[in-house]
């Protein structure tokens, strides 16, 4: 992956989020993750379904290994899926905070 500046690893699992999870952190990971930050959801995770959701799965599934699992989604018009706003900084905040709230 390359974003300015930075030219970084990226890593693809033909599989479910929560085996994606047991891939980074079996295979990928060269030390325990401090925190599962897992975002990529084009939809709420609302109701009786929120634990058919990957992106809930794939917390619970970093929780297994005694990771904290963040799980946020959002809402959104398909237009907007790939878009960059107040939500990144606002789910960026959430990171920082469960971070700095483990470690303490």
């Amino acid at each position: 992956m390359h974003l300015p500046g930075l030219e970084l690893p990226a890593y693809a699992v033909a599989g479910s989020p929560a085996q994606a999870v047991i891939y980074g952190v079996i295979v990928l990971a060269s030390r325990r993750p401090q925190l599962g930050d897992l975002r990529h959801q084009s939809g709420e995770n609302l109701g009786t379904s929120v634990t058919a959701s990957g992106t809930v799965g794939a917390a619970l599934q970093a929780a297994e290994f005694g990771i904290l699992g963040l799980a946020l989604s959002l809402e959104t018009t398909k237009a907007y899926h790939y878009e960059y706003g107040s939500e990144a900084d606002w789910s960026g905040q959430c990171t920082s905070r469960a971070i700095s709230l483990k470690l303490s």
